[in-house]
């Protein structure tokens, strides 16, 4: 048993907020960002998808389902196999991505070397943040994802399976944004 002066090592109190863009931020990174397709869609695609780098980088069209909008995710960090809807935001961008690759293209986001993956997101981000006169970095598109559906009253365990979290432990990073939905929730009890 744990006392209260005894310290727990899994327990962790000084685990700070996720970094992420608020929907001004992010309305402005939108509007703003150049007009290279590669860029807006990683932008648009992390925000409404909230993959990671990794498992955006590796995406190939024959794992998005445009038909039944939906994206599966094959590999990811917690080797768990997880769908993802795609909202009619993404979906218009999706479609026009679509239709502008080639034929033969693999992958959602590809290279100059033909059949290769983008995968400078890192720097091209930084780089457009920076020009933007923000800081950031490309997780924190992720944050932003899980951050804007906690805030608009999405549950936790909900946003865990769109986030392939193997533990709602992990997800709990995003659990101080509901504080007024936990409000709102105790108000029902005012009726004695």
């Amino acid at each position: 048993m744990i006392c209260c002066n005894q310290k727990n090592p899994k327990l962790r109190l000084d685990r700070k907020p996720p970094k992420w863009f608020t929907d001004e931020q992010l309305r402005y990174m939108l509007e703003s960002v150049r007009p290279f397709v590669k860029d807006f869609v990683l932008v648009l695609v992390l925000v409404h998808t909230g993959l990671r780098a990794g498992e955006l980088r590796a995406l190939k069209w024959q794992a998005i389902d445009l038909v039944n909008r939906k994206i599966m995710i094959e590999v990811s960090k917690s080797h768990r196999f997880r769908v993802i809807p795609i909202n009619d935001a993404l979906f218009e961008h999706l479609s026009d991505l679509r239709h502008a690759s080639k034929p033969n293209q693999d992958y959602v986001l590809e290279g100059r070397a033909t059949g290769q993956p983008y995968s400078d997101f890192y720097h091209v981000l930084k780089r457009e943040l920076k020009r933007l006169g923000m800081s950031g970095y490309v997780h924190a598109l992720r944050h932003t994802f899980a951050s804007r559906l906690v805030q608009r009253g999405v549950s936790i365990y909900e946003v865990k399976e769109l986030l392939g979290h193997a533990s709602v432990q992990t997800t709990q990073i995003y659990s101080h944004l509901q504080n007024n939905h936990l409000r709102q929730a105790v108000n029902v009890l005012n009726v004695v």
